[in-house]
């Protein structure tokens, strides 16, 4: 399953068992399992959460129990996003 919340959403909440893709909203809950990166001004872990990705924030929230394998990057942009990408070879 993909999910990607549409820009400027006001909360984005996460409950499937897996999904993977690009989250971006305002306030997002993550319960179940998301592969890819995941950005908003708060981002919460449940404890049930799995999360294997980079997650972009002001304010991050990780309950006893959730698995998060990324990096953590805090920014106060309201929508914060990972920085762009160079292709293999055109580094910067």
């Amino acid at each position: 399953m993909r999910i990607t919340c549409r820009d400027g959403a006001d909360a984005c909440r996460i409950n499937q068992r897996e999904a993977a893709g690009t989250i971006r909203a305002e306030d997002i809950v993550i319960f179940g399992q998301v592969m890819g990166s995941v950005g908003g001004r708060s981002v919460s872990l449940q404890s049930t959460s799995r999360v294997e990705g980079d997650v972009y924030h002001q304010v991050l929230i990780i309950e006893q129990g959730a698995s998060f394998e990324g990096k953590s990057v805090r920014s106060d942009d309201r929508f914060a996003s990972p920085p762009p990408t160079s292709m293999p070879g055109q580094e910067r």
